[in-house]
């Protein structure tokens, strides 16, 4: 008690500098920490499902003279076949998404959102969830019954109240589903995203009766199976050529020039296992390792600037027989003190911007910080705690006995600048990434992508008649404010389906397409894609015979038929939109490339798109100046014309931008860690500073006196840190191009890593710490010389 008595009396002693060590190491462990969790958090994506080991995706494994690609979706019977044929797998079960953020209205017109897919009754059986209310295996065998999370139960009214209550998807008008039963929620640490399970037996009342029970084509399900114990899936591989062979018609596919075949992905590799989620983590936990050693070496260096002012007291304790145990156990002491006080205002702080640590990560603090994530940091603590004693305390211990009757030069110098030198590599990483980071982000933001959005506006009308979507077309359209409105199927952004593609009187399976599926009148126009050649659809025409294609089909195609004058007029059969292969459609147009998705999840596919003169899903509005007012007025009309829809009219720009909102909290995260890091740096580099004006005070003093300039002063304290910091920063900027080569590598479309940025962001860094050391040393180089020698 007593030592810690003298601890907190010695906490407030002059040249300590106590709170500024406090301080960066707190912001040093609230970010470093947090990071760490987010890593963890990651890392742990399924580990809570028992069994976990034994459970895997199946892949579609596809072979066509276009190449071989494996797919994580499945035909509806694939999964229901392999529990059937191959007594390696204990149990299978399959999904298919019916419809995402879907809004659910109640009889008494309350609406809930939640995502909802299809499934059937084993899902519970590889992925189980606690079950509040209901039988399972009935209510998944039974059409039009749910199940749903506790979170949509508790807004309805309680996992008790609910069973037996109904309601209706606008995605999906006109179906009635009963709830039977509630599950507790997933997660957010796992890849499956459910909040409403419809049962498989309502397939027939939602879509195709057949699509959970084919084999071939309609792969939307999302397929697992569970193996045995002691079962590994190469075990499987000559059970599945047998199954394949019992149930696929193999002689029509090598007709047609496709293999089909199945394999497994396991469950512990389906987000952990994925490349872009091991580089983001690679990267974030390389973040964390910067800021928390920049942050205990920048406490290092400032208790090491206090040996010569701490001397004295060390020797006279050695005087009073302290020994080097006793020493160390006081530096382990204080240091004990100062991380313990800084873990507390590095808690708070983590606890105050615990809103931006949500936006920037997208998790809670509750999900980062669970009981093993808080063991894992306590052990990086302790990790801490001892880099943090030791190496002070060794310097300390080393203190001789005469040091308490005579002056201590010993100035550690050379420590100190090693410690600088950490710092700038740090420093200079940081900003040097920050950069390329920044630059990538908008350059992608504002990228043109074969089409413009600008003034643009969409609005889904999922579950509305045609009637009413051209009555609400027809009212917009008079609107002073609106330049052109025309409906689409799909959202250049989003997901697109694919189709495939073959020749007249040709049996084999050309290649893939997405499928862009319907547009209205002067879509082209309103999207401001250029044609490349032949002319846009002929408007107003029913059941409509053409297709427009992408340029890039025209390199597809060419590779399996010569069309010396062209694709424009020539027939092809499209899977889904073709009932035989007598059913052509005719090639009225080339449309530029565009991209579908984003940079980064770029669908590299050809596109098509077909015409329909009735409107279609999504409501496209171009405005001749996009302002609220007109975006409010556009929703006004829609709520009148369609009173019992729930209408959300977007930006498509706005939309555009959040989804590159990855790539946006990436930069703001490498923005904090680098502002905290700068911050740690300087306050290292000032305190380095300040003890080398002090030490060298009455050098500088006699240089003065022989005519020596405030600049020369300057020059001199300036050089020493310019050799340092020059390579440090060089080595920095070097880590800097590694880890952003590796981050853009998710990337199809990237900013060049030229030189010169190199060059300007270490010129950048130099030029802060210079600053910041010509600023320290001025003042020393102003004082009085008199007053620096007068003790002699």
């Amino acid at each position: 008690m007593e030592t810690f008595k003298v601890l907190f009396r010695s906490f407030f002693k002059r040249g300590r500098n106590n709170l500024i060590k406090i301080i960066s190491l707190s912001v040093g462990l609230a970010l470093g920490l947090v990071l760490i969790a987010k890593v963890y958090f990651e890392q742990s994506y399924n580990d809570f499902f028992p069994d976990k080991e034994r459970i895997y995706m199946i892949l579609s494994n596809y072979s066509t003279s276009d190449g071989a690609k494996s797919y994580e979706q499945a035909s509806g019977a694939v999964a229901v076949g392999m529990k059937a044929e191959l007594p390696e797998v204990e149990v299978s079960t399959r999904y298919t998404w019916l419809a995402s953020k879907a809004v659910l209205v109640t009889p008494d017109k309350n609406k809930y959102s939640g995502d909802v897919v299809m499934a059937d009754s084993c899902l519970f059986d590889i992925f189980p969830r606690p079950i509040l209310a209901g039988d399972v295996k009935d209510v998944l065998s039974r059409p039009m019954y749910v199940m749903i999370s506790d979170e949509i139960a508790e807004k309805m009214g309680g996992a008790s109240s609910v069973i037996g209550q109904t309601f209706e998807a606008e995605e999906m008008p006109g179906k009635v589903f009963t709830i039977g039963g509630v599950f507790k929620a997933l997660p957010k640490n796992t890849h499956l995203k459910y909040d409403i399970v419809v049962s498989m037996a309502s397939v027939g009342h939602i879509m195709w009766a057949g699509s959970s029970t084919n084999w071939v084509g309609n792969d939307r399900y999302l397929s697992y199976v569970k193996l045995y114990p002691n079962v590994k899936p190469e075990d499987l591989s000559v059970g599945i050529e047998q199954m394949c062979r019992k149930y696929l018609p193999i002689q029509e596919l090598e007709k047609a020039g496709v293999g089909i075949g199945y394999s497994f992905k396991p469950l512990a590799e389906i987000h952990v296992g994925d490349d872009n989620t091991k580089r983001m983590m690679l990267i974030m936990s390389l973040l964390a390792v910067t800021l928390l050693f920049v942050a205990v070496m920048n406490y290092v260096l400032i208790v090491i600037s206090s040996l010569v002012n701490r001397s004295k007291e060390m020797a006279v304790n050695k005087c009073y027989g302290a020994s080097e145990k006793n020493i160390y156990f006081k530096m382990l002491s204080e240091t004990g003190v100062d991380l313990f006080i800084s873990l507390i205002i590095a808690s708070l702080l983590v606890l105050c911007l615990r809103g931006i640590i949500l936006s920037l990560l997208g998790t809670t603090l509750s999900e980062l910080f669970t009981i093993k994530s808080t063991l894992l940091l306590f052990v990086v603590c302790v990790i801490i705690f001892i880099v943090a004693a030791v190496i002070p305390g060794y310097l300390y211990a080393r203190i001789p006995v005469a040091v308490a009757f005579r002056k201590f030069n010993e100035s550690k110098r050379y420590w100190k600048l090693g410690l600088l030198f950490i710092q700038f590599i740090a420093a200079g990483f940081f900003v040097t990434l920050l950069v390329i980071v920044g630059r990538q982000y908008h350059f992608m933001v504002n990228d043109n992508p074969g089409y413009v959005y600008d003034n643009l506006a969409y609005c889904s009308l999922a579950g509305v008649d045609s009637e009413l979507r051209q009555k609400a077309l027809d009212e917009i359209s008079r609107m002073s404010e609106v330049s052109e409105v025309t409906t689409c199927s799909q959202l250049f952004f989003g997901f697109a389906s694919g189709n495939n593609i073959w020749l007249p009187n040709d049996d084999r399976e050309l290649f893939n397409i997405a499928d862009l599926y319907s547009v209205g009148n002067g879509y082209l126009d309103l999207m401001e894609i250029s044609l490349v050649e032949g002319r846009s659809f002929i408007e107003n025409t029913p059941s409509s015979k053409e297709v427009m294609v992408s340029r890039n089909f025209i390199e597809k195609i060419g590779k399996f038929t010569d069309w010396p004058d062209g694709v424009v007029g020539k027939s092809i059969v499209i899977s889904e939109h073709s009932q035989g292969p007598a059913d052509l459609y005719t090639i009225c147009g080339v449309y530029e490339d565009i991209r579908l998705g984003i940079i980064g999840a770029q669908d590299t596919r050809s596109s098509v798109m077909f015409y329909n003169d009735k409107p279609s899903r999504y409501l496209m509005v171009k405005f001749h100046q996009l302002t609220p007012d007109a975006m409010k007025k556009v929703t006004g009309i829609l709520q009148k014309v369609l009173p019992d829809k729930e209408i959300v009219v977007n930006s498509y720009s706005t939309e555009m931008i959040d989804r590159y909102r990855d790539s946006a909290n990436f930069r703001d995260s490498i923005l904090a860690a680098g502002l905290v890091t700068l911050i740690i740096c300087l306050i290292g580099l000032i305190g380095y500073t300040n003890d080398e004006t002090n030490r060298r005070k009455k050098e500088t003093a006699i240089r003065k006196v022989n005519g020596a300039t405030i600049l020369d002063i300057q020059r001199l304290f300036l050089k020493d840190v310019n050799y340092m910091a020059l390579p440090a920063i060089t080595i920095g900027c070097i880590i800097a191009y590694f880890v952003a080569n590796s981050w853009l590598k998710k990337f199809a479309d990237k900013v060049d890593l030229t030189i010169f940025l190199f060059i300007g962001c270490a010129l950048v860094v130099l030029f802060i710490i210079l600053s910041a050391v010509s600023i320290k040393s001025y003042r020393a180089a102003n004082e009085n010389p008199a007053d620096a020698v007068k003790s002699e």
